[in-house]
């Protein structure tokens, strides 16, 4: 099928009669339309000229695509089994427009109901006369490539206004017999005096309904409060009316929905001519709405809920139905764990209408140019004898290279804007190939070669060329973090105009429940707690899992964002208490001068500590059946130890010959490590500090928690196995048989739910509540836990300082000195300024800066300077 933005572009220039060359001049020119439109949608009510044919064109190009698959997805989420058995169909549109949600259901119909041969399509609307510019292209090139010959569609558009008196004995003629009744995308232009009487109207048709017919109340949001409160109060009439159920109540889902459309990358004329990027002219990605969708049926029956696996989580994942939205079968979805130490990718696919995934193996060469395949990939990159060597190869020369000299890894580490580093000694710091000067080249490189390797194996095995990414990160990742990443995901070319993050507690859970066969898992709440314990981090999240009325619910109860103290910590410890002991009983030279050098040398040795945790893990296990109890020789003094290690650091080359740990010291390394026997205010650097502030910020005890879930290289630890199980004595302890591959199956899931629904499996919270400063203290703009993405909110600003032109905002983590960002706008004498703030399903904390309610430029920046405030005050 062609994209739905080539077909918009051809129905506009045969509607227009304008050929190719004249097309793009007239794109050119709807780039004014575009904005117009984005203004009026900030406010409430919309008032738009839709009668202007500029109007319409820009509409189509910038709005339909999106809009059309909100219905589609609550059709196909709620309503799955809606025209069932039916060969007519009969669809009533009020305030439809140009049709978006006509196209949308009638492409659902097309896709997963071949029977129906004949569909009947009433459209009322303020505008209907008017829009016939937009109608024409609907009827004649939109819904022809999507429906067959043997499905005749009836298309009729009449005028009505929902905010004056309807007949209802005009409408009962037209109503009485409809499968399907949509109000969709027009309650916010309907003016606040005429409210009371579209809820007349809307309770007055609801009655004309028949049986088992049904109603859809949607609108898109765009965070104001105003709309849902409508959208309560329509739904809290039409509930009470007898052998009316909800398939979906905005009552009981008290949050607007997100979805990500499936179209956030137009065609090339577009991007290249109208939507560019750039001065509100960017495509748009997530919608948010909220709605109800109302059941009339007299013999009531109770929504069916899966009870285990994904099914649970999110219904369309059974695929009763035949097609997905057309994407499923015709992509390949990757989903890769970049983590500090070591990378893996996967992919998802559906086989026999089930979700199955697959780890792809990477190519790695040695120094000598012999090819190993592992799915394991350390995320790592060197030169050795003029090759460069990615993976395995290349991390087993940690000791033999220089670091961020011909030696590059760990980097994940220094993303952000307080980390990134210039390796201005780097032998490839000109090279016209491969340059390496700074953190972002090192990582953009690293994923250039992981997505030829990825391309070479879709290509072998015949799967679908085209690719969606998603790609985890820490929980505790953040947002100058995240669009580093994201800058070289780009640079890449794994991701253009997309943001593909997935936080890896949420992958853990995902990549658990594909596998869950227990029918009884959902029948009490269930409050998961995820562990994950990688090189760099360990970050811990809380996710709750039950039933409600409406189906099965998941949310993110909290997220501790403390990380630094994964298993390289423990390597530095290692280095600290017990290798720089022996690097000085076995060196008559002075091996360090202050503490700075003992710190590099610290730094240098824990690549020894890490082989030596690794051995000494290894050479034990611990059972489930015991609860993973420690056997006696964990805790014994026998000592392991790894053949003569070779360092460099400062200059000096140094030797540590046949470096060993005993049982014992690493056992009292791990019980600070994690330091649970300490009950009270324990530090920020161990394990018990981020589990208790997780549960702090749940409201939970450690006994409320049900299952733990461990995952991450660093839960390999039998010692944290262990100790973890001991402290959490009442919950049941969940270890994925294969801990570093388990989260990239499960971003490798996220990027096909996410890609071919638009759906979260599970919704992303706010970590810590976000504030901003200005001369007179903190002011809080969104709590912890808000759900993300979040509603609107809005701060007026006051200048105080006159003579200034441009003022500063800074925004803060609760509890953090530093700024997460600085909100930087050009100002002027008595004029209003307001920002309105939101946080976007990306997890950025976004915002439109208005002045005298229209939006103005605004720069942002990350610094990690606090700033002196006196040019600005907020409004309360």
């Amino acid at each position: 099928m062609p994209d739905i933005y080539d077909i918009i572009s051809k129905g506009i220039q045969e509607e227009e009669n304008i050929n190719h060359d004249e097309f793009i001049e007239r794109l050119k020119q709807l780039q004014y339309s575009v904005r117009l439109l984005r203004n009026a949608y900030r406010s409430y009510p919309v008032c738009v000229s839709y009668e202007k044919t500029d109007i319409q064109a820009a509409y189509l190009l910038a709005y339909f695509p999106h809009y059309y698959q909100l219905i589609y997805k609550i059709l196909i989420e709620d309503h799955p089994s809606i025209f069932a058995g039916k060969k007519r169909v009969k669809l009533i549109y009020f305030g439809g427009g140009p049709g978006p949600e006509i196209y949308g259901t009638i492409k659902y119909i097309s896709n997963n109901r071949p029977d129906v041969d004949f569909i009947e399509v009433l459209l009322f609307d303020i505008n209907a006369v008017h829009w016939k510019y937009s109608h024409n292209i609907l009827e004649n090139h939109l819904l022809p490539e999507i429906t067959n010959s043997n499905l005749n569609v009836n298309l009729k558009f009449n005028y009505c206004d929902l905010g004056e008196p309807l007949d209802c004995n005009m409408y009962d003629e037209w109503v009485s017999d409809c499968d399907l009744l949509v109000f969709q995308n027009c309650l916010n232009e309907i003016a606040p005096q005429k409210i009371m009487q579209l809820k007349d109207n809307i309770d007055v048709i609801f009655k004309l309904i028949p049986d088992k017919g049904s109603l859809l109340l949607a609108d898109l949001t765009g965070g104001y409060a105003m709309v849902s409160r409508i959208l309560e109060n329509i739904e809290s009439i039409l509930i009470h009316h007898e052998s009316v159920s909800a398939l979906h109540s905005i009552i009981e889902n008290n949050c607007c929905k997100t979805i990500i459309s499936v179209h956030h990358k137009p065609s090339a004329i577009i991007t290249d001519h109208l939507l560019i990027g750039k001065d509100g002219l960017i495509p748009r990605k997530w919608i948010k709405y909220n709605y109800c969708f109302l059941l009339k049926s007299i013999n009531k029956t109770e929504k069916e809920t899966p009870q285990n696996g994904l099914q649970a989580l999110y219904s369309p994942l059974n695929f009763a139905n035949i097609d997905v939205n057309n994407y499923i079968q015709k992509k390949s979805f990757i989903g890769i764990d970049f983590g500090t130490s070591t990378t893996v990718v996967s992919l998802a696919f559906v086989r026999d209408g089930e979700i199955s995934t697959e780890t792809i193996p990477i190519k790695q060469k040695d120094p000598n140019g012999h090819i190993c395949m592992r799915p394991l990939m350390n995320s790592a990159i060197a030169l050795k004898n003029s090759r460069l060597l990615f993976g395995c190869h290349a991390h087993e020369l940690k000791s033999e290279l220089i670091k961020n000299v011909d030696i590059w890894h760990s980097f994940k580490l220094e993303l952000g804007a307080d980390n990134n580093k210039y390796y201005y000694e780097s032998v490839l710091y000109n090279d016209p190939d491969y340059p390496i000067r700074c953190t972002q080249d090192v990582v953009t490189l690293f994923f250039k070669y992981l997505k030829s390797e990825i391309v070479k194996f879709i290509n072998e095995n015949n799967f679908p060329e085209e690719m969606d990414f998603a790609v985890s990160i820490p929980a505790s990742f953040l947002e100058s973090e995240r669009r580093d990443l994201l800058n070289c995901l780009e640079k890449s070319n794994i991701v253009v105009g997309n943001n593909p993050f997935l936080d890896e507690p949420i992958a853990a859970v995902i990549s658990c429940l594909i596998k869950n066969d227990d029918p009884d898992l959902l029948e009490n709440d269930q409050k998961i707690m995820v562990i994950d314990n990688g090189a760099g981090t360990c970050d811990i999240s809380i996710i709750e899992i039950g039933k409600k009325s409406t189906g099965v619910y998941s949310k993110n109860l909290s997220i501790s964002r403390f990380g630094n103290i994964g298993g390289k910590l423990l390597d530095q410890m290692i280095a600290e208490r017990i290798l720089i002991k022996q690097l000085l009983d076995q060196n008559e030279e002075p091996v360090f001068i202050d503490s700075s050098d003992k710190n590099s040398i610290i730094d240098a040795i824990a690549y020894v500590g890490e082989k030596l945790k690794i051995k000494l893990c290894k050479s034990f296990k611990v059972c489930p059946s015991s609860r993973y109890k420690l056997p006696r020789m964990a805790q014994s003094s026998n000592d392991v130890w790894i053949t003569d290690e070779q360092i460099r650091t400062n200059g000096k080359v140094l030797r540590i010959n046949s470096p060993a740990i005993t049982y014992d010291q690493f056992h009292s390394i791990m019980k600070d490590y994690t330091l649970f026997n300490r009950p009270d205010n324990p530090p920020k650097t161990s394990m018990h500090y981020s589990i208790a502030t997780a549960l702090e910020k749940a409201n939970m005890k450690k006994e409320d928690v049900t299952h733990v879930l461990l995952t991450g290289g660093g839960m390999r630890n039998p010692y944290l196995r262990s100790f973890i199980s001991e402290y959490f004595d009442k919950s049941d302890i969940i270890i994925p048989d294969n801990l570093q591959e388990h989260v990239s199956k499960g971003v490798a899931i996220h990027s096909l739910v996410l890609n071919s629904f638009g759906a979260n499996l599970i919704s992303p919270i706010l970590s810590d509540s976000l504030c901003i400063n200005d001369n007179a203290g903190m002011h809080m703009v969104f709590p912890a836990g808000t759900e993300i993405p979040s509603v609107d909110k809005k701060i007026e600003i006051k200048v105080t300082n006159t003579e200034v032109s441009k003022i500063d905002v800074p925004i803060y983590y609760s509890g953090i000195n530093r700024p997460l960002k600085v909100i930087s706008f050009d100002v002027k004498p008595e004029r209003k300024y307001c920002i309105n703030f939101f946080i976007t399903p990306e997890k950025w904390l976004d915002c439109e800066v208005l002045e005298n309610k229209a939006e103005i430029p605004h720069e942002v920046s990350y610094s990690s300077k606090n700033r002196k405030l006196e040019n600005f005050t907020v409004k309360n």
